[in-house]
């Protein structure tokens, strides 16, 4: 058998796979003792790591995002091909120099080291500030202070986030010697560092801090064709903070609750967080599940909270039980429709932050930690 058909054979089969491992990031500084934050620290992270079990099958690169002046994704192909050539060629006297390629197997780096890998330089500057998105767009709102509570001032312009400054966002490009779909598989997962359900007590801030998991949101987006968002991930809809409600150990408003242990039976109407009405702070619509997705659109003078669900590619984990965090379903993210000699690629772009509406972007979660795995598959086309 030539090996492309024994390639075709595998690939048919799903046995290709790639594991995008990340080990992320100090959540950050909150100001107020409900949602929203402003002051920074310096995020880090344990790691990135990525293997595939049949590297001939599947390879990927990791690049900075980059769009032109209109804001339109650049397909940088070419330019990591460029990139790869010129390093090696500039590199080949250093001691211990190893060809850079194309990623087959595990590759590993640490945000946080001194000696990033080079082709990861941009993200030297990576820091978690106040940011809002609907998974595209990424705005920093003007924030005020109320009653310890930080809230959006919906009269004054919103900024722009900067990518890998206030959120992580990079772009992965896959390439094969056929044409197939690449999946995010169910067993995708962010997670905090810390297990929530071992936290014993509710009052121990060093464990409770993780809780900021509950604010952390994922997208996947097709650049390659029309900026599709193909997923808007939600990993613990289960972890609410209700900020208004007093403990009654502390007699200090707010209480943590876990999807896990405290006998709900859906995420309805526990998605509400603080806003203000006019004259005091209150919750925002009961109505809002935790499974849904609520951020702030900035379009002109017009600047209001939106709730995004399934309908919009929302996906929020369930499971806590057997399978906490993960994304419990496939998602097909891209097509590998473009050609480039002998092979056929693909690129998605990936953007992970802290979304500022949600109850668990709060004080009481300063430096929570989780980290991200991201499984991709070959998935088939015929």
């Amino acid at each position: 058998m030539k090996k492309s058909d024994e390639l075709r054979v595998k690939t048919r089969k799903m046995i290709a796979k790639n594991l995008i491992i990340l080990v992320a990031l100090a959540v950050v500084a909150f100001v107020g003792a409900f949602s929203w934050f402003s002051h920074t620290t310096t995020a880090h992270a344990a790691g990135l790591s990525a293997s595939t079990n049949v590297s001939e099958a599947l390879e990927y690169f990791i690049v900075e995002p980059k769009n032109d002046v209109n804001g339109t994704p650049i397909d940088q192909y070419t330019a990591i091909n460029t990139w790869i050539a010129n390093y090696n060629a500039n590199h080949a006297s250093d001691p211990g120099h190893v060809d850079k390629a194309w990623h087959m197997g595990e590759f590993t780096f640490d945000v946080a080291a001194q000696d990033l890998d080079p082709e990861l330089s941009f993200l030297d500057d990576l820091y978690m500030t106040e940011v809002t998105s609907d998974g595209i767009t990424f705005k920093s709102p003007k924030l005020r202070q109320m009653d310890e509570v930080a809230y959006v001032d919906t009269a004054q312009n919103f900024d722009e986030a900067v990518a890998n400054e206030n959120y992580l966002s990079f772009d992965i490009y896959f390439r094969a010697p056929t044409e197939h779909t690449v999946a995010l598989l169910s067993s995708s997962k962010i997670e905090p560092l810390v297990d929530l359900q071992d936290i014993d007590n509710r009052n121990d801030e060093d464990e409770m801090k993780h809780a900021a998991i509950g604010a952390a949101r994922m997208s996947v987006l097709d650049i390659g064709s029309s900026n599709v968002r193909e997923l808007l991930w939600i990993p613990a809809p289960g972890v609410w903070y209700d900020g208004l409600t007093k403990n009654t150990t502390t007699n200090e408003r707010g209480v943590l609750h876990f999807y896990f242990d405290d006998g709900w039976d859906s995420l309805a109407n526990r998605g509400h967080s603080v806003t203000y009405n006019g004259e005091s702070m209150v919750y925002s619509p009961a109505a809002e599940d935790t499974s849904e997705h609520v951020y702030y659109s900035d379009s002109g003078a017009s600047k209001q909270r939106v709730k995004l669900g399934t309908d919009d590619g929302v996906v929020a984990s369930t499971d806590y039980k057997n399978h906490p965090y993960e994304l419990g379903t496939d998602k097909s993210v891209v097509t590998l429709s473009k050609t480039n000699g002998d092979y056929h690629y693909g690129y998605v772009r990936v953007n992970l932050w802290i979304e500022g509406e949600d109850s668990e972007a709060r004080v009481k979660f300063v430096n929570g930690q989780f980290k991200m795995n991201l499984d991709f598959d070959i998935k088939d086309n015929n």
